[in-house]
């Protein structure tokens, strides 16, 4: 009976269920008293004795939180995969603004937390994608409320529209100038980086001032890690391991052979020229330099130019 109630939640429980199961509140204390079923908060238990994993640890701190906390902030940005694994004390909210604000290994987190604020996702009750991207806002930098933005985006944890929504409900809460201000700023999934090379350059661009490049943009089968549309640009950041070997590189080639038939120029970078930053900037920029040239010169209205221009390699 305590397995079947255990199982599912990553094996924690909390004395309510196990008593709402037809246990016994003497059958539940001599168990934790024989080590069964030891306390990991007052009222939940962990079955057994493997170690908990941070997703049990967050449905435990959930439990102890009682029928109305929710897993929220860090943790729940982490639960919707808009950031990565937190750790420290789960982050809970529950409604209401008196009572204690920390527990052992759990933060807890008071103020208004309505319906449409909350989910139930695995079993157990979470901060929606929205209001998650709220209270984060109040925690992150602005690259890294950037980078959750964009990974909601790409997750389709949630809209804009649904976003702006939550960001008028939740008006006057903490993080909601921030995430304001980043949604003016910001548009969701274009700059999504998937390795820390690819951030690194993105932010080597950001900090030259040189125009900022779209991220991970579909072109025909292609998906090219930055993009200057107008320009036609491209520039890809191969790290060591992803791009050596000779039959990766014959594949490289001939990628970057079919979008130069189609009018972009591909820019190779690799880690070491990414680790200079002067060179790599100086590459770029001469690079979008020649296009915009390019752009200035090309004949309007012209197929021929469009289908086969001449360009400047970099």
């Amino acid at each position: 009976m305590i397995a079947r109630v255990a199982a599912p939640q990553d094996g924690v429980v909390s004395r309510a269920q196990l008593r709402e199961a037809g246990l016994t509140a003497r059958v539940i204390d001599r168990r934790a008293q024989a080590g069964t079923l030891r306390p990991v908060h007052r009222g939940v238990y962990a079955v057994g004795y493997r170690g908990l994993t941070r997703s049990a640890l967050c449905r435990a701190a959930v439990l102890a939180g009682g029928p109305t906390a929710a897993l929220s902030h860090r943790d729940a940005g982490s639960e919707w995969g808009m950031i990565g694994t937190a750790v420290g004390p789960v982050s809970v909210t529950v409604p209401g603004t008196t009572g204690r604000s920390q527990r052992r290994t759990i933060t807890l987190h008071r103020g208004p937390l309505p319906p449409t604020d909350v989910v139930v996702r695995s079993g157990f009750r979470i901060t929606s994608p929205a209001r998650t991207l709220i209270d984060l806002a109040a925690l992150l930098s602005t690259r890294e409320l950037e980078r959750a933005l964009d990974e909601a985006h790409y997750l389709n944890r949630l809209s804009a529209r649904t976003l702006a929504e939550a960001v008028r409900r939740n008006r006057g809460r903490p993080g909601t100038k921030a995430l304001r201000r980043a949604l003016a700023n910001h548009e969701l999934g274009s700059t999504r980086t998937e390795t820390a090379l690819e951030e690194r350059f993105l932010m080597l661009i950001r900090a030259a001032g040189l125009p900022q490049p779209r991220c991970q943009v579909w072109i025909g089968p292609y998906r090219v890690d930055f993009l200057w549309p107008a320009q036609r640009l491209i520039v890809e950041a191969d790290g060591e391991r992803s791009h050596h070997g000779r039959r990766r590189q014959a594949r490289d080639a001939r990628r970057d052979a079919e979008l130069d038939a189609k009018g972009y120029v591909a820019l190779r970078l690799d880690e070491a020229e990414v680790d200079h930053p002067e060179a790599a900037v100086t590459r770029v920029a001469e690079a979008l330099s020649g296009r915009i040239n390019l752009q200035a010169t090309r004949p309007a209205n012209s197929a021929s130019a469009r289908s086969s221009p001449s360009r400047r390699k970099p």
